[in-house]
């Protein structure tokens, strides 16, 4: 049951808008944690690095079920951040950490998903991650359940469970009545 997201992008951004009404549409009440950082520019690399490094750390603490980090497109020089070693090496390395905690008895790794651009970029962040998503409401979709699904799927089994129950309540009471009709036991 996914309660929690961590996303690190622009506050302002439009895939943080898409995130947030996708993550909310699938599944009222949702959480989504921010942590804005520049997602372009001349500190968006150490900033999204620490971000990425910071999320991962604090993750299992704030129940968080999984970090996105994510940004919309752009051009080539735009996105080119999430290219840089910085990025790539805090996704690395904040993954070794947490499988590093978890086997010493630590939380699960919390997984880092990347969806940086539009569907035909693809970044080096997006190759480290745990998974890439194409966009950040693809990102969103694979992480945030249906709820009108879960609701549906729910039902059809509480049907099917209630039609099995009635069935072994009809077999148990046509057992008793052929047991009540026996010499023995009248």
């Amino acid at each position: 049951n996914v309660q929690r997201l961590s996303q690190c992008a622009s506050r302002e951004a439009a895939a943080l808008r898409d995130v947030e009404e996708t993550a909310r549409r699938r599944w009222p009440g949702m959480e989504i944690l921010l942590a804005p950082v520049p997602v372009q520019g001349d500190a968006a690399t150490a900033r999204i690095a620490e971000a990425v490094r910071r999320a991962r750390r604090i993750a299992p603490q704030l129940g968080i079920d999984a970090i996105v980090l994510t940004r919309g497109g752009g051009s080539l020089e735009d996105l080119w951040c999430f290219n840089e070693e910085a990025v790539a090496a805090a996704i690395h390395e904040s993954r070794s950490e947490a499988v590093a905690r978890h086997r010493d008895g630590g939380p699960s790794p919390v997984p880092l998903v990347a969806a940086i651009g539009h569907e035909s970029d693809t970044s080096i962040a997006e190759l480290v991650a745990d998974h890439r998503a194409s966009t950040p409401t693809q990102a969103t979709m694979v992480l945030v359940p249906d709820a009108s699904e879960q609701i549906e799927y729910l039902e059809g089994r509480s049907g099917r469970l209630r039609m099995m129950l009635q069935r072994a309540v009809d077999r148990a009471g046509s057992r008793f009545e052929v047991s009540a009709r026996h010499e023995i036991l009248r």
